[in-house]
């Protein structure tokens, strides 16, 4: 309820600026549809899910994965107990990574920001306001993806569907950061990424 509250609240006093945001976009839905993945630091789930949505949707060009954290040092390499999931479960996927801060310019890069944590959904729409419209949990945006309808939908046009529908979504779940835990800990972070990107991957499709 408190973040329903706060996101009607967002919407009245943004919904005349929003589209100025997104200008630096190429017009007209040109380009490949851009999946912004957030955590804190920018090493460990966003970076995970990054490079599994890069590694799935290596042959379709119309598809490409950023991200940031809130924050994030820039320059930061994965987490190595991440890379070691990563190559495990994704092998050939790109290792190579440098951590970046969630700024103006990685909103206006992204048609889509999928965010690990309610708490970085807070944090990431009070800095930046104007993103609310195409900024959801990851596990929230996933759980949205079956009700939404159009044979010729593009994924910017279901990102549009979800903003409106997000009410109804069935999963609003944090995804646990698992940097200094156990093992065992990274493994079950990497499954669930893996799973919650492979559904991403196929709704938008």
């Amino acid at each position: 309820m408190r973040f329903r509250a706060e996101t009607r609240d967002l919407l009245s006093r943004t919904r005349a600026a929003a589209e100025p945001l997104k200008s630096p976009s190429p017009p007209n839905g040109a380009g490949p549809f851009t999946v912004g993945f957030v955590c804190t630091a920018n090493i460990c789930r966003s970076a995970y899910a990054e490079a599994a949505f890069t590694a799935l949707t290596a042959a379709d060009p119309r598809m490409r994965a950023t991200s940031a954290g809130l924050q994030a040092a820039t320059g930061t390499p994965m987490d190595p107990m991440m890379t070691e999931q990563l190559l495990d479960r994704h092998p050939g996927a790109p290792t190579e990574h440098h951590s970046r801060a969630v700024d103006d310019a990685f909103i206006a890069e992204c048609d889509l920001v999928l965010v690990m944590t309610a708490r970085h959904r807070t944090l990431l729409l009070r800095r930046h306001p104007m993103a609310l419209p195409e900024t959801f949990l990851l596990t929230e945006f996933v759980s949205l993806l079956p009700a939404l309808t159009g044979e010729r939908a593009t994924p910017r046009d279901l990102v549009r569907q979800a903003h409106r529908l997000r009410a109804q979504a069935a999963d609003t779940a944090d995804v646990p950061d698992p940097h200094r835990r156990a093992p065992d800990v990274y493994a079950e972070v990497a499954m669930t990424l893996d799973r919650l990107v492979a559904g991403l991957i196929r709704g938008l499709h």
